[in-house]
């Protein structure tokens, strides 16, 4: 458990996994340049503690990489990756074990965010996209037989897989920069729906925003960077489900792809309209259509439960406020890792 300055929800969280681990596990967690008692916290709850501190080498990377290397000696069957601020049920790690055991690869639980009871329709609108991303299209990849992304917590490894991966970096995306690495390796993630870890937005505005940009300008910088030799990786070795997660992977945030998609017909629409050409406009509107159709069909199957059918409504507006954050990547990208503020949540 890698984690930086979590005092106020760590010891909730810590219970809840000594209670779910089996009885030879062992609990590590790894204080990274932490200034409070987190480290204090960890050790009165159980668990073994590493403590780091660099202040140039900074991230959840390095900290992943400093636990790894500690538990060298012992040689673990099967690492599990939890994050400070995520909730697990009793069932979580059993069936990630089991699975990651069963099929020698490495293991991805679902991984959902929750917003307030009473907030706004944008992080209502968030929690449905994060639910799309990371529930309803991972079931579609299970069900076709193809992997899936790594998000960074609830997360299986085998030990020979692992042990000697290289973890440290300064990525923003680091979770989808070690999913491509295994894939090319020849050990793309698996999903295990039954397997649920859980955690909460933020509740200050400015620290979701904090949040939201560290996860999308480093999605964004993945596809640019890393999809292309992902995609090489699948076509040499004819491997269809390293293609097929390649080409999930490049999908950009649903907003962003949203925007992308109502350009794309705008200007088809002004090539109709001075006679270049009319077949481009059909495809647009086609697609788009397409689009529409795959988000009412996902919320009506998934998501119901999660916003009411008037919330979708707000979704221009939540695509209109995220279109200065999507600028920003390209001129003041966001290349460090920033703990995101919970404030006062317990």
């Amino acid at each position: 458990m890698p984690a930086h300055n979590e005092a106020l929800i760590l010891r909730h969280n810590l219970m809840a996994l000594k209670c779910a681990m089996p009885v030879n596990g062992k609990l590590l967690v790894v204080a990274d340049n932490c200034t409070d008692n987190t480290a204090e916290i960890a050790r009165q709850c159980g668990a073994d503690v590493l403590e780091r501190f660099n202040d140039q080498l900074r991230g959840k990377g390095y900290a992943l990489d400093a636990g790894i290397k500690y538990l060298a000696p012992t040689h673990p069957d099967i690492v599990v990756i939890i994050d400070a601020d995520c909730r697990i049920n009793s069932e979580t790690l059993p069936r990630l074990i089991t699975a990651c055991l069963r099929a020698n690869r490495p293991v991805q639980a679902r991984t959902l965010m929750h917003a307030p009871a009473n907030a706004t329709p944008r992080l209502k609108l968030a929690e449905f996209a994060w639910k799309l991303k990371n529930e309803i299209r991972p079931v579609g990849m299970l069900q076709l037989g193809w992997p899936c992304q790594l998000t960074g917590t609830g997360m299986a490894f085998p030990w020979p897989i692992i042990a000697n991966r290289p973890l440290a970096s300064k990525e923003l995306a680091e979770d989808m920069e070690l999913g491509i690495n295994l894939a090319q390796a020849g050990y793309a993630p698996l999903f295990e729906p039954t397997a649920c870890v859980d955690s909460d937005f933020p509740s200050v505005a400015a620290a979701q925003n904090t949040q939201r940009t560290r996860w999308e300008h480093g999605h964004l910088g993945m596809i640019f960077t890393r999809v292309p030799g992902l995609l090489l990786s699948g076509v040499r070795t004819g491997d269809l489900g390293v293609i097929a997660m390649a080409f999930d992977l490049s999908i950009p945030p649903l907003a962003l792809l949203a925007t992308v998609l109502g350009i794309d017909l705008l200007v088809n629409e002004l090539a109709w309209w001075l006679g270049i050409h009319s077949v481009s406009v059909v495809i647009s509107l086609a697609t788009g259509l397409l689009f529409l159709l795959s988000i009412m069909l996902a919320w009506a199957g998934w998501a119901r439960n999660v916003i009411p059918f008037t919330t979708l409504l707000f979704i221009p507006w939540y695509i209109l406020r995220k279109i200065p954050h999507y600028l920003r990547f390209i001129t003041k990208r966001e290349k460090n890792w920033v703990r995101t503020d919970r404030g006062n949540q317990s």
